[in-house]
């Protein structure tokens, strides 16, 4: 309804639950991606179309994020309703700032969340949990 009201629906496509390959090519193909609105935190969705390029809408507690990242990813960050249409209302005819971000997130997944950074991130948590002498 709030997509309705706001003259955005025939902009927006629901889809049901996908197998991982099915479901990047669809994020690659979307103008803008839709994850959660309520944790603050990244949700499975977000962090995969991420990592095909695909800008986000989200909500993320930025303040949060940044205890745990250098930066924060870019994405569409909204937590109400009417951020959510303002911001989409204003991205809907430049392409090229969606380009932009979607881009820029799949850097980010690369330079922060990438299988290297992600073992090695693991592999200090052991290091930091060893016992002495082990």
């Amino acid at each position: 309804a709030l997509l309705t009201d706001a003259g955005l629906s025939q902009h927006v496509k629901w889809v049901p639950p996908l197998p991982i390959t099915p479901f990047e090519r669809m994020c690659r193909s979307c103008d803008v991606v839709a994850d959660q609105f309520k944790l603050g935190a990244f949700g499975g969705v977000c962090f995969k179309a991420m990592a095909v390029g695909a800008p986000i809408l989200t909500y993320l507690k930025e303040a949060l994020l940044l205890q745990q990242y250098p930066e924060v990813p870019p994405v569409i960050n909204c937590e109400f309703s009417e951020e959510i249409v303002s911001r989409l209302g204003n991205l809907v005819a430049r392409s090229e700032e969606l380009e932009r971000m979607g881009m820029a997130s799949r850097e980010w997944m690369k330079k922060y969340h990438g299988k290297a950074a992600t073992v090695n991130a693991q592999v200090d948590q052991f290091r930091l949990h060893l016992p002495v002498g082990a």
